[in-house]
């Protein structure tokens, strides 16, 4: 990783954080695979302790998360990212904060090490707040056999709004198409849409192959989301932060209220398909 990327960090910072890069190289695959909520194999499980233990070594213990997180804001201000905070400051109608599940560096490490972390993990997988931090929304996740993922969305009282299903794909993907998701979208039991996610010669695609959805994306500055014919939704992406509980990862800006459940649903598609 090219450090001169790292100009706005302090050098303590930049110490750490080179120490937590270089040496345990795969603990970032642990944190990629443990937000994304995917499985890790055995190999990426035993690689990710052995990172984990030289890190015990090399990073003064519990400073790891803090800095982290510093030098993620820092990067993220240089490329133009804004925080939850900054993007609400701009925004003269409505908006929502999607959070989603996020884990600190040692919690991390617990779970692969049979220690069980001290968090509300028994949470869905996001929760979207107002300016208040009112739950307004939220959601669960369960792994199927035939699907790799079914995201249910709840309102504040826990009645069901839509789904998202994730599929497995096996065949048909051309060669130059990588980190190919496909997803389908449900308001209620109606089928609204079904998205395509793919890299493409460094470039994130994302494509609809069924429905009046279209998606634009600014790369690590914000999604547009239109249905049928009219934008109802921008997220602004957050930078990435590591902690216990939920962290920011969109904030939602929108015009109408009637389009709240329609563009959280897209919004969640979007997220679980990307990560």
């Amino acid at each position: 990783m090219d450090m001169t990327m790292y100009a706005a960090a302090s050098s303590a910072e930049i110490k750490i954080v080179a120490a937590w890069i270089n040496y345990p190289r795969n603990l970032q695959v642990l944190l990629q695979n443990t937000i994304g909520g995917a499985l890790m194999s055995l190999k990426g499980k035993l690689t990710a302790l052995a990172g984990a233990k030289i890190a015990e070594k090399v990073i003064p213990k519990g400073s790891v998360d803090g800095v982290v997180n510093s030098v993620l804001n820092k990067l993220g201000q240089a490329t133009g990212q804004k925080t939850a905070a900054e993007h609400i400051q701009g925004i003269k109608k409505n908006f929502l904060v999607i959070k989603s599940k996020s884990y600190s560096i040692g919690t991390m490490v617990g779970l692969f090490t049979g220690k069980t972390p001290d968090m509300n993990d028994y949470l869905g997988r996001y929760q979207i707040v107002d300016g208040n931090g009112t739950l307004k929304y939220k959601s669960n996740a369960e792994n199927t056999i035939t699907d790799r993922e079914i995201l249910d969305l709840f309102d504040a009282n826990g009645n069901k709004i839509g789904y998202v299903k994730e599929h497995l794909i096996s065949t048909g993907v051309p060669l130059f198409e990588k980190e190919v998701k496909k997803c389908t979208v449900f308001l209620g039991k109606e089928k609204i849409a079904l998205l395509k996610k793919y890299v493409s010669f460094g470039n994130l695609e994302f494509e609809v192959l069924e429905g009046s959805v279209k998606i634009t994306h600014q790369e690590g500055k914000s999604f547009k989301i239109q249905y049928k014919g009219k934008q109802v939704a921008t997220l602004h992406d957050c930078p990435l932060n590591l902690k216990d509980g939920y962290a920011d990862k969109f904030v939602m800006e929108y015009d109408n209220s009637e389009d709240e459940v329609i563009a959280i649903l897209l919004a969640t598609a979007i997220d679980l398909i990307n990560t």
